[in-house]
């Protein structure tokens, strides 16, 4: 990006200029050399090579290299070697340089810096435009992506750290590593999350031990409470025969940041009124089994559609594959110790133990297990790592003394 902005030997035009009757290109650096030079509104026209030429990428190399980053693939580049005379791209990993270009642009693109970019792929070359605005644009262009993801004062706050980076970045890099720090850690985890999904699918295919029909009637329901779950429906409504009426009962629209606050989505509360769908007040005519599944499905949508935990969805994931008995799968036991895990560091760093031992107390008051042993056995895991870390520091620390 850094590249690509200023220093990326481009063609620049002012072929969608008014009464242009013959573009002039000429060469130039980067593509914000000429934004403040024209008047608002005004676009302007780059053309970029994506033509590999080795020796320009070998001395990018030398800088990426020595900053420990990945390189682009060159000839020269396979034979890096790091510190310890290891092959140096199988340590830091390395990136076609089209591909590099290409996500620059996108990601320019997502603040507004690029209007369109079209590809000739003959020529090899990008053709881009860009669209002379005030700065205070780009910002605007970063929290409308942000909010696809986050409530209204969750992004006021992520824009608030952009606005602080931007006193040294400048507000249109500032824009852009702030937005390339999210997608690695936020949208980078939601396709993990997606990807796991399916690995687990392909899994209970081949581990199952079962016959192949009902191991394919349990295909069945995955796909189709995957896709098809009542409790990811927007407006969703169930009758509870207590209060006999209908109540809302829609966890999208419980855990959604467009509708309710952050505190709000990741309230205990939403564990306690979801873990009864196993009730009888609240099943009526359907089954404990469907209604569960049917839970499990929304989690593993909804969970696909943000960038960050929601402590909610953890623990209601871990009544769910508990109530189905399916922490005898190996994947699902992995999935089900991180999602406790991480909701029990956060809860104890956030001094509401109280409400551990409540879910405890709950998946047993609601048949997803007998006693209390299973989950303070993955306690006890959970401390025992924690303490393996800390003497592996402390370890490490006097090592290097």
């Amino acid at each position: 990006m850094e590249l690509l902005m200023n220093n990326l030997q481009v063609k620049i035009s002012n072929e969608e200029f008014y009464d242009i009757d013959k573009p002039c290109i000429v060469n130039s650096q980067g593509i914000v050399k000429f934004i403040k030079r024209y008047e608002k509104g005004q676009i302007l026209t780059y053309y970029i090579s994506y033509e590999e030429d080795e020796k320009v990428l070998d001395e990018y190399n030398k800088y990426l290299s020595a900053k420990n980053m990945p390189v682009f693939n060159t000839y020269n580049a396979k034979n890096l070697k790091n510190s310890r005379g290891y092959s140096y791209i199988r340590d830091y990993g390395s990136a076609v340089y089209k591909d590099a270009i290409q996500k620059a642009i996108y990601r320019m693109c997502v603040v507004g810096l690029i209007d369109d970019f079209t590809e000739d792929y003959s020529k090899r070359t990008f053709r881009i435009t860009t669209i002379c605005q005030d700065e205070s644009e780009y910002y605007e262009h970063l929290r409308l992506y942000y909010r696809k993801y986050y409530s209204a004062e969750k992004v006021e706050s992520m824009m608030t750290e952009v606005k602080a980076l931007a006193n040294n970045e400048g507000v249109i890099m500032a824009c852009l590593k702030h937005l390339t720090s999210f997608i690695y850690k936020s949208i980078a985890d939601k396709r993990a999350r997606g990807i796991l999904d399916m690995e687990q699918f392909c899994n209970m295919a081949i581990s199952s031990k079962k016959d192949w029909k009902e191991t394919n009637e349990e295909l069945k329901d995955f796909i189709y409470y995957y896709f098809n779950s009542k409790y990811a429906r927007e407006g969703f409504v169930t009758y509870d025969s207590n209060l006999q009426q209908d109540v809302p009962f829609s966890l999208k629209d419980d855990t959604s940041h467009d509708i309710y606050s952050e505190d709000k989505i990741t309230s205990f509360e939403l564990v306690r009124k979801y873990m009864r769908v196993v009730d009888a007040e609240i099943v009526n005519n359907d089954s404990q089994m469907d209604n569960i599944k049917h839970l499990q499905g929304a989690v593993r949508l909804i969970r696909r559609a943000i960038a960050e935990m929601n402590p909610v969805l953890n623990l209601i994931n871990v009544f769910c594959i508990l109530y189905l008995g399916q922490e005898a799968n190996e994947m699902l036991e992995d999935e089900l110790y991180n999602d406790y895990k991480a909701v029990y560091e956060q809860y104890m760093d956030e001094g509401k133990s109280a409400l551990i031992d409540e879910f405890t107390q709950l998946l047993i008051k609601h048949a997803a297990l007998k006693d209390k042993e299973y989950i303070n056995k993955i306690q006890l895991a959970i401390q025992l790592e924690e303490h393996v870390k800390a003497f592996s520091n402390i370890k490490n620390k006097y090592t290097e003394i």
